[in-house]
């Protein structure tokens, strides 16, 4: 039997977390929450109402953007419907490479909402996008690849073997996500408000969750949800 062991005991002490790690840790927790409510409830319910493909995700894009093609020029141009060439297809590159990793190729329509969203929240990532999906046709890898990217792109790679596999054509519609803890509305967060109201200005939906936590232990959360669009 081994010798026991009689480690030296320290006397309990209280701690606190700074501040800025408190409310990371607390915001961390309210998007976990929330994303489990989607993929639970959310998600099953858009799905039963006609939607071929729902997910909600963070997307970590930074767009190579020429800063002739930042938003308010790339506005002009979409709503002229002229398609850009060079300098589009350098923005094209990730969001293509986005859709594709999910095995789905986007309408020009879905293609443009995505820029447009990207462009607009350019200097703050929203909690997540919600993608609302209708298939409306099939296309191989090969194709689109080749359909709308530059021949000089290495963005997206795949067996060649996969090049004849089928993927959906989509179209459908992006909402955008807000997670917050301690902030009840829109006009409390008055640094991102703008960004927000552009969205909104743009025909985009804004679902704005605020969480709050009433004990992790007993497992209460109150959740108060409120969705904003072009008419609020």
């Amino acid at each position: 039997m081994g010798k026991r062991l009689h480690p030296e005991v320290q006397a309990p002490f209280s701690y606190k977390l700074h501040q800025n790690v408190h409310n990371q840790y607390r915001g961390d927790m309210s998007e976990k929450i929330i994303y489990t409510y989607f993929e639970h409830d959310e998600i099953p319910k858009l799905k039963s109402q006609g939607w071929d493909m729902v997910f909600i995700e963070r997307v970590m894009i930074q767009l190579e953007v020429d800063p002739l093609y930042e938003y308010p020029k790339m506005k002009s141009l979409i709503s002229s419907d002229r398609w850009l060439k060079e300098e589009w297809e350098k923005m094209q590159y990730s969001t293509i490479e986005f859709f594709l990793r999910h095995n789905i190729f986007p309408s020009k329509k879905v293609e443009l909402n995505f820029h447009k969203l990207l462009a607009i929240c350019k200097n703050k990532i929203p909690d997540g996008f919600l993608f609302k999906i209708k298939k409306i046709g099939e296309i191989t890898l090969e194709e689109a690849r080749k359909k709308r990217v530059s021949r000089k792109s290495e963005f997206y790679s795949y067996d060649v073997s996969d090049g004849k596999k089928l993927i959906p054509i989509i179209d459908g519609e992006i909402e955008v996500i807000e997670v917050k803890s301690n902030k009840d509305n829109l006009s409390n967060d008055a640094k991102h408000a703008q960004m927000y109201r552009r969205c909104l200005s743009e025909g985009f939906r804004l679902q704005w969750f605020n969480v709050e936590i009433i004990s992790f232990e007993k497992n209460e959360f109150n959740v108060n949800l409120k969705i904003y669009d072009s008419n609020s």
